[in-house]
């Protein structure tokens, strides 16, 4: 591994499944260590070397560390198919479903309830499942469940529409022709994509559910790909989508540099991504300053996906926050010098870790530990310490328990 702190560059060796450090005295400055990395590859240009990062209240490096044992359960879908959790220390290895055929599934906010999707043909459902894996109800041919910020309701496809459920199973709204559902920060509003004109093309809308009306995002958005991820702002009244923000308390409209991606948990960040560039073979994605009116900050680069995904979907097979919204893991796919990478937001630096393979990263409660999947394995590390990671068990998409 070449670690490279400001001017200096130290080699080290590194195995295959080392997570990366950022317990350092000095890391280099994320534009000037992508221009040093990559054999000569051009690096996103984005230059952070003069300017100072926005506060974050809390650095979860500095935190007290939770014993391992304190900090929940992963779950992840075993060789099976089946959902499973286990113990970050390799103990109570737990199945919750039978039969196979799980597809994903997710946490609800404060980690106690787990929505499964699963089965195909008359058989698919979404099931909510408590950990202990007790069926809370089952929702039969619905997919793709996204839960409330507070965790009292769940939003799931169902055939060409959208449907609203409280958590004793109970349908509260149904939303016709609508994909691609997005929550409000407060639960109370719920932003999706309805088809227009072309099947493959939308524009967003607005539902408030206490009153049952629905309205545009905006007057002025012109149908656009259905893929294209709505992101609202946490803790705010700001919904990213396309190439603008939409503030909704002020009215106003903020054009963005790139495409909206996602946000950091504490809503300080928007990733974006750009044009596809044919001379780096990949996709710039920056991350923009929500407090510095979106400049941005930082820049890396998104491999092509051989399979055709566009990068604004691709990206997120690659990225996990720490929920204090300070730190951001990349494990770059790049095919010849795979890597990881830690972005610290804050200092806006980061550090390098090559040979790192992996995909679908989830991050703990506590910002220190990492679990992530790799040749039919999911591999436990760290954060910070640069410890290597080892196999914890077979299987595949892992994710760490939420603590509410």
């Amino acid at each position: 591994m070449i670690r490279i702190r400001g001017d200096v560059f130290k080699v080290e060796p590194r195995s295959p499944h080392t997570v990366l450090g950022l317990a350092l005295a000095a890391v280099l400055v994320a534009a000037v260590a992508a221009a040093c990395d990559g054999g000569g590859e051009e690096a996103s240009p984005v230059s952070t070397a003069t300017q100072d990062a926005s506060p974050v209240a809390t650095a979860t490096q500095q935190a007290s560390p939770s014993p391992i044992s304190e900090i929940g359960k992963i779950a992840y879908i075993d060789v099976d198919g089946n959902l499973a959790l286990i113990n970050p220390d390799g103990s109570e290895a737990t199945v919750l479903t039978e039969g196979g055929g799980v597809a994903a599934f997710r946490w609800s906010p404060d980690g106690s309830l787990i929505a499964v999707e699963g089965g195909e043909g008359a058989g698919a459902a979404v099931r909510v499942l408590g950990v202990e894996g007790d069926l809370a109800f089952e929702l039969p041919g619905a997919s793709d469940p996204v839960w409330s910020p507070n965790g009292d309701r769940l939003v799931v496809t169902e055939g060409s529409g959208l449907g609203v459920y409280d958590l004793g199973g109970a349908r509260v709204a149904e939303i016709a022709d609508a994909t691609g559902a997005a929550w409000s920060s407060d639960g109370a509003t719920l932003a999706f994509m309805r088809p227009e004109g072309d099947a493959d093309k939308g524009v967003p809308m607005l539902l408030d559910l206490a009153a049952g009306q629905e309205s545009p995002l905006s007057g002025d958005i012109q149908a656009a790909d259905l893929t294209f991820p709505i992101a609202w702002r946490p803790g705010g009244e700001m919904v990213a989508w396309g190439n603008a923000v939409y503030d909704l308390a002020a009215g106003e409209k903020v054009e963005l540099p790139g495409l909206a991606n996602s946000w950091s948990p504490d809503g300080r960040i928007l990733v974006v991504t750009l044009e596809f560039q044919p001379t780096s073979d990949s996709t710039p994605a920056h991350l923009l300053y929500a407090s510095e009116d979106f400049v941005p900050r930082i820049g890396l680069d998104v491999r092509v996906d051989p399979e055709g995904t566009p990068a604004w979907l691709y990206i997120k097979r690659w990225l996990a926050w720490s929920p204090d919204g300070r730190y951001l893991l990349y494990l770059d796919p790049r095919p010849s010098r795979t890597a990881a990478r830690v972005y610290d937001t804050a200092e806006i630096a980061q550090d390098i870790s090559f040979g790192v393979t992996g995909e679908r990263p989830s991050v703990s409660s506590n910002g220190r530990h990492i679990v992530f999947m790799d040749g039919g394995n999911v591999w436990l590390g760290t954060l910070f310490d640069a410890d290597q990671a080892p196999v914890l068990v077979q299987g595949s998409n892992p994710a760490w328990q939420p603590r509410g």
